[in-house]
């Protein structure tokens, strides 16, 4: 059968290297490209690249058991192969710079709202800050308004309130 890839291989160009990953989910696609198109796709190694397997028209495959030698079959076979793994690298090296600059661009991306995110929060760090700052202003003068009208010991329900505000009245003082 590898003398059949073989002689298929010689006798047209390589159509396409693929990983087996992609080929074992495009197999009836791939099928009938080779048939109604005559397309060879070869199957390389997922990890190495290395060619492992040919997907030959049957008509390619039946020229190619008929004639030629075995060697001649297999040098053909070698040469494609050869050819088809260096193209696979090339793909490999294209898709790796493809993801190295996406990577780069959602870096930039990130980092630029991780910018936006820490202004933010400081823009309302400080406006927390200052509303804060209003209220416990405006509690000091509640408190100072009921000190005039009701001083201590001299209603006990506003004497229970300046106790359990107190931390707040000897901040706002």
């Amino acid at each position: 059968m590898a003398e059949i890839a073989a002689r298929a291989t010689g006798a047209d160009e390589v159509g396409r290297a693929l990983p087996l990953r992609d080929v074992r989910m495009r197999l009836p696609h791939l099928a009938a490209l080779a048939r109604a198109a005559g397309q060879v796709t070869v199957i390389v190694d997922d990890r190495t690249n290395q060619p492992l397997a040919a997907l030959v028209p049957v008509g390619m495959a039946r020229a190619a058991r008929d004639t030629g030698t075995a060697d001649q079959r297999a040098a053909a076979l070698e040469s494609r192969l050869a050819g088809a793994g260096r193209a696979a690298d090339e793909r490999v090296r294209v898709a790796e710079d493809r993801v190295r600059v996406v990577e780069e661009r959602a870096a930039a991306s990130s980092a630029g709202w991780a910018r936006r995110c820490e202004a933010l929060r400081a823009d309302l760090r400080r406006q927390h800050g200052a509303e804060v700052a209003a209220v416990r202003r405006e509690l000091a003068r509640a408190w100072a308004e009921l000190g005039r009208l009701s001083p201590p010991g001299a209603d006990r329900d506003v004497d229970r309130l300046r106790a359990a505000q107190r931390e707040f009245l000897s901040d706002a003082a």
